[in-house]
């Protein structure tokens, strides 16, 4: 071993408290830098899950794979898991004027196992080879079976089972799914892999050797791009991006935290380097046995790192986990613990480490043997402004008071006690403050409990609300009539400042209530609810456009559906309504809203008018409900019933939207605020490390001032003056600057996601507070230290 290296394991042998209270300083750091890198690890793969748990844990499918490229896929050693599926052809479905068309695929067992039991929504996975799946609301079933032509050839098949549309699946959204282990001629293969790494052009790779063309290659993007994998930079500089920002935070806390250990260690040692100067070692030498000691504390600093910082977060994971699940959130965080975070934790640390290092290796190097053996300080720079009275200072009168403002003008460590302290409070008012205004906004309209629409007009209202009744004693129960209408839209509109004038006939809805609570909820007047968009306009300005005008008598004209796609609509039915925009308020209303369209609200006599009107060639007539629960308990169990007995229906379990919501939003507290917490606290320990820390080696200064003749509690009153002005005057620019910082966070959101900026009234009151009890542990603590030291021992040793 290098005579150096032995070198420095003696000096931290030497003085074994200050070596231990130096590796703790180390591993609070390494405890949070772990801790929180483990965190976002486990985010990551967390939502990683999410996005592909409609697709199986599948990310990419290879289509239309061709018979002599499909081994170099599925003996691929980069695939973890493989599934099959094969297009058996296209068929169009008369959907009243317009046509759609649906891919009917078959599957192997396994395959339809991955791929489609994840997105079944009833029934069950087909068995035999006359079995499908459909996709829920797909209509054209007689007798439970499904006929269509393919290839001049008809199908008939068994309906076992419904899946979701919509989905982040692989699956094509409305295909229908059968079983088969026959294949023959093109397939297509899903896959997981095993690594991420570069997977765009790694894919791109394979399948070019398979001989699959690209735009056949479908990617589940949003997936890949929490993993980091986009095509091109984007997301991977995203993710590193964010982890960069946050090791930046935890890396100027834990540099200040660290560097203020290693520079009590370097002047509690200077003596021993003065020696070792005077013996012939060179100041780069002393430098390096600095940065040696470092590098070694590192060692155990991150074993305890390590340890704590995982359990810690595991069991911060566990408690978020055991909320989530009271909530009903469906949600559960996975914990991953793997070697990315924790080899991240390492090279951060040991950057800390050289870099904390830096100042005090350089003061060592300085040290000369004649000071280091008298234990000399270098005096402190100090200039003609620092030496000079400010006008407070000349006019108080208090000599005790008038030397600690004196003390603490010339103070050479006060810039980086203040420094830390700013940067605290800035941090823990600033983010807790806009945390604050964001999760207010979050608020949890008094809606329907549960809302149902159907488009059968076989529909029965009183089996349908005898379902509800049976499920649960109602508080509130509405239910109504639609139709799907074709709208003149305003031609002249307001975009961006300017007013646009195009053509602007499109789809609405209309709803017909019963006059009661027409009465009610709407004053009797026709009602359009018109949705608004939120537009991005760059440089974090946004623009909120509703499709309708909000105005009291608007003269809306409405056309047969059959028009739909028409070069010139012929409008049969002319009405006055007013026009409000889809809002919280207006969401109350029970089914108004149903189903988040432009819907223009009418009694059902009026609704019979226009229906008569307008009604004739909608595809989209049906039934729509919504009830209030007695016991919000029984939610599930009202849907469950719904859909059992109305499979081919929509409905929406607002209770289950907002236990997650409250769920998601309690989690996200406890991590935000306790990364904040958990920043803050390391900050302030730090600041009391330090003031300390001058404490301790201003005691032959301390014991001067003794020997002239000022007692212990002057001195007391002397420092606690000197401590009060330092938490004053950073608290005040600390939290001033927090709340310029919450503000400006505000501002950037303004308009897109917050409405109301809630001044951090409270968290100003928890900085006060805090302060105050730091000041007086501080009195305390001098006080004691004061009047135990020995005068003449202290005096003697200078």
């Amino acid at each position: 071993m290098k005579t150096t290296w032995k070198l420095s394991l003696r000096l931290l042998k030497t003085d074994i408290k200050r070596t231990i209270m130096t590796i703790i300083a180390m591993a609070i750091a390494a405890t949070l830098a772990v801790a929180v890198l483990v965190g976002l690890r486990s985010g990551q793969r967390t939502m990683f899950d999410i996005q592909t748990k409609d697709s199986g844990g599948y990310v990419m499918q290879f289509n239309n794979v061709p018979v002599s490229g499909q081994k170099e896929i599925l003996n691929n050693s980069a695939f973890k898991l493989t599934a099959i599926s094969q297009t058996k052809g296209t068929f169009e479905v008369d959907d009243s004027n317009y046509y759609v068309n649906i891919d009917f695929k078959t599957m192997p067992r396994k395959s339809l196992y991955d791929l489609a039991k994840p997105i079944l929504t009833s029934g069950r996975l087909p068995n035999a080879k006359n079995e499908v799946l459909v996709p829920d609301g797909y209509d054209d079933i007689v007798d439970g079976k499904v006929t269509f032509t393919i290839a001049g050839k008809k199908q008939t098949f068994n309906v076992v089972g419904r899946m979701m549309n919509f989905t982040g699946s692989l699956v094509n959204t409305g295909s229908i799914l059968g079983y088969s282990d026959d294949f023959s001629g093109p397939i297509n293969i899903a896959v997981i892999p095993k690594r991420y790494t570069n997977f765009y052009a790694e894919m791109d790779k394979i399948a070019a050797k398979a001989k699959v063309k690209k735009k056949d290659l479908q990617f589940l993007n949003s997936a890949l791009q929490t993993m980091g994998q986009s095509r091109g930079i984007g997301a991977a500089a995203v993710t590193t991006t964010v982890v960069l920002v946050i090791l930046a935070i935890i890396g100027v806390v834990a540099l200040i935290l660290i560097y203020t250990s290693i520079n009590l260690s370097v002047m509690a040692q200077r003596k021993r380097y003065g020696l070792l100067r005077s013996i012939g070692t060179t100041p780069r030498q002393i430098r390096q046995i600095v940065y040696q000691q470092a590098l070694i504390l590192v060692v155990p600093s991150m074993v305890l790192g390590y340890g704590f910082g995982v359990v810690g977060m595991s069991g911060v994971i566990k408690l978020i986990n055991q909320i989530l699940a009271k909530g009903d959130a469906g949600l559960v965080i996975k914990t991953v613990i793997d070697w990315p975070p924790l080899l991240v934790a390492l090279f951060f640390m040991v950057l800390m480490a050289i870099i904390a290092s830096f100042r005090p290796a350089r003061r060592a190097a300085k040290v000369t043997p004649i000071n280091a053996i008298k234990q000399l300080d270098p005096s402190p720079k100090l200039t003609k402004r620092h030496l000079k009275n400010t006008w407070l200072i000349r006019h108080v009168k208090q000599p005790t008071a008038r030397l600690a403002m004196r003390n603490y003008r010339r103070s050479a460590q006060k810039r980086t006690m203040m420094a830390t302290l700013i940067f605290t409070l800035m941090l823990f008012v600033g983010l807790t403050a806009f945390v604050s205004s964001f999760i207010q906004e979050i608020n949890y309209r008094e809606s329907a409990d549960i809302v149902f629409w159907d488009r059968d007009k076989k529909t029965d209202e009183a089996e349908l609300q005898s379902v509800f009744r049976e499920a649960d004693k109602l508080k509130n129960y509405q239910s109504g009539s639609f139709m799907h209408a074709i709208a003149e839209y305003p031609k002249t509109y307001t975009k961006s400042g300017e007013a646009v004038d195009e053509k602007r006939d499109g789809d609405i809805y209309v709803l017909g209530i019963n006059q009661q609570d027409f009465q009610n909820d709407f004053n009797g007047k026709p009602t359009l609810i018109s949705i608004q968009m939120t537009y991005d306009l760059g440089g974090g300005r946004s623009e909120v456009i509703s499709d309708f005008p909000v105005q009291d008598n608007f003269v809306l004209k409405l056309a047969d559906w059959s028009q739909n796609g028409a070069n010139k609509t012929k409008y049969s039915y002319t009405l006055t309504s007013r026009v409000v925009v889809d809002t919280y308020n207006v969401a109350t209303k029970m089914i108004s809203n149903f189903n988040l369209d432009n819907t223009l609200v009418v009694s059902q006599q009026q609704f019979k008018e226009i229906a008569a009107k307008v009604g004739k060639g909608s595809d989209d007539v049906g039934i729509a409900a919504a009830a209030k629960l007695a016991n919000s308990k029984n939610h599930q169990r009202v849907n469950d019933a719904l859909r059992a007995q109305f499979p081919n229906a929509y409905t929406t379990d607002n209770i289950a939207e907002q236990n997650k919501q409250r769920s998601l939003m309690l989690g996200v507290r406890i991590l935000i605020y306790g990364f904040i917490a958990l920043l803050s606290l390391v900050s302030l320990a730090t600041i009391v490390s330090h003031i300390f820390s001058t404490l301790l080696t201003s005691k032959r200064s301390l014991a001067m001032f003794q020997s002239v003749g000022m007692t212990a509690k002057q001195v007391t009153g002397m420092l606690g003056i000197q401590n009060a002005i330092l938490l004053i005057t950073g608290g005040v620019i600390g939290t001033g600057l927090g709340v310029g910082v919450s503000y400006g966070l505000f501002k950037m959101m303004n308009d897109y996601y917050l409405n109301h900026y809630l001044f951090p009234t409270t968290q100003i009151i928890v900085v006060g507070l805090m302060l105050l009890v730091v000041w007086a542990v501080f009195q305390i603590f001098i006080y004691r230290t004061v009047k135990a030291q020995d005068i003449n021992e202290l005096i003697r040793a200078e």
